[in-house]
């Protein structure tokens, strides 16, 4: 699944939204049968560190699809066996 990107507005920031909606992406791709969520950042360390802290991992995809500057990110969804 391919997670958009999404903003929090500045005087909602630092109560942890971005996390619960990252967490409930996440939640709705499992729930979908989705192995992997993908996104990018472009200059955005608040969103890089956020989801440097729920696991997602950097990687260099194949055909990149975003700014020459996007870092790409991946998370493995863990399925019960």
């Amino acid at each position: 699944m391919y997670m958009c990107r999404a903003g929090v507005i500045r005087a909602h920031r630092g109560q942890g939204l971005q996390k619960r909606l990252i967490r409930q992406r996440v939640k709705l791709a499992k729930a979908l049968g989705m192995n992997w969520v993908v996104t990018d950042t472009n200059y955005n360390t608040p969103s890089a560190n956020n989801l440097i802290s729920m696991g997602f991992k950097l990687f260099e995809p194949r055909e990149p699809w975003g700014f020459e500057t996007a870092l790409y990110w991946k998370y493995r969804i863990k399925h019960a066996v």
